[in-house]
């Protein structure tokens, strides 16, 4: 159950239902089919999406655009540019009968004719669904125990409805039973998250204590490295997913990204040893990085949405450019904080390389459960967060060491 809550669906955010809109002709039709689950969910988040499109549209009575009808198992929703006709609505109603539907939403509609094939027995099935185009929406969406606030470019996570200030109360409504209710798609990857902090602390950091962390720097060693191994690997999982779209599958996108950050970061790392003045080269370079991921946060969705449809073949290089760019000057802060370290205290070294490699992996469950949760741009705005503490812990911290 909810296994696909972390799966990004692109087709059914907001902003997809707005340029299927717009690319209507005037006498076109959306066309959006479900499962139905029990206790509605999908039902509930998708009319929530048709109506926030619809109202941002200037649609007075979205209600007139709409037919929703149902069978056993299935939920239809079919969204007309124009208003609904009375020979349409004659013919949905026919549709119906013949074929042993039930209309849920449909202009005229009586509650006798919403349950003449398939009885539901709870009546916030159909209220629910109507509420969401009405002035009420916004306090069922807060009220309802699931996460049925529709998807976004940001958060395009439409199968994610597990809300945390609910799940005690669902717990306790259910009991028991309260497993075949909980998402555990999303559950799974906060648990998994909880599992590699425990791992990560008992085999990466526990065995440096043996030897110790000495000298002047250990404040800014902890620091520092902290946040390098956050802000590349944030930087690294929002890139996955917003190449995930652009690039048309997840593994090219994984491929894509890791393969041009790695040998990007490597080339960076070469380059750095060029740099004589290193605690200035640190300011420098971090904070140019901080500069870049900050630009990129509020630029970098809207140039992949007006290239998208653009072919393959032509958007593999403003996508190799893009991850390029910070990925080469990513590569530098890392080897030039090793020297340093090294310079001060060799036997430091080992807690460089160990507090950077646990937070690395810490940070990938992290940002997956923030972008879930605040979204992509959220994400890079934690790495140019972290990149900008690099950076400010070389202004406050006196670091001894090469110079």
């Amino acid at each position: 159950m909810g296994l696909n809550a972390l799966q990004e669906e692109n087709l059914l955010t907001k902003e997809a239902f707005a340029e299927m809109w717009q690319k209507l002709t005037p006498g076109g039709m959306i066309v959006l089919s479900f499962w139905i689950d029990l206790p509605p969910k999908i039902s509930l988040k998708s009319a929530a999406m048709i109506s926030e499109s619809l109202e941002s549209f200037k649609i007075k009575e979205p209600l007139n655009h709409i037919a929703a009808i149902r069978s056993w198992g299935t939920l239809t929703y079919v969204i007309k540019k124009k208003p609904l006709n009375k020979t349409e609505i004659n013919k949905v109603k026919t549709f119906c009968e013949r074929y042993n539907f039930d209309p849920v939403l449909l202009p005229g509609i009586t509650a006798r004719e919403r349950e003449q094939f398939n009885a539901v027995e709870d009546e916030v099935f159909f209220s629910d669904p109507e509420g969401m185009f009405s002035s009420q929406r916004e306090k069922i969406i807060q009220e309802y125990d699931f996460n049925i606030r529709p998807a976004t470019d940001n958060k395009p996570y439409f199968f994610q409805f597990l809300r945390w200030k609910k799940l005690p109360d669902l717990i306790k409504t259910t009991g028991g039973k309260s497993t075949a209710f909980i998402e555990l798609g999303y559950l799974i990857a906060v648990v998994t998250f909880i599992q590699v902090i425990i791992f990560a602390l008992l085999f990466i950091i526990l065995p440096l204590f043996r030897l110790g962390l000495k000298g002047g720097n250990k404040s800014w060693i902890v620091i520092y490295f902290t946040a390098l191994g956050f802000g590349y690997m944030f930087l690294e999982i929002v890139f996955i997913k917003y190449f995930v779209l652009y690039l048309g599958h997840p593994i090219y996108s994984a491929a894509t990204v890791i393969s041009v950050m790695l040998i990007s970061s490597g080339i960076g790392s070469r380059y750095s040893s060029r740099y004589k003045t290193y605690q200035k080269a640190l300011l420098k370079i971090t904070g140019l990085i901080t500069a870049l991921i900050l630009l990129y946060a509020f630029i970098i969705g809207v140039f992949l949405s007006s290239t998208v449809g653009l072919p393959l073949i032509v958007k593999i290089l403003p996508a190799v450019v893009i991850i390029a760019l910070p990925s080469f000057f990513m590569g530098m802060p890392f080897p030039i904080g090793l020297k340093i370290v090294d310079a001060g205290k060799k036997s430091n070294v080992p807690w460089a390389w160990g507090i950077n490699g646990c937070v690395s992996v810490i940070s990938v469950s992290l940002a997956v459960i923030i972008a879930v949760e605040i979204g992509f741009k959220a994400v890079m705005l934690f790495a140019a967060l972290a990149y900008g503490i690099a950076f400010l812990s070389n202004f406050f911290i006196n670091i001894k060491g090469i110079k």
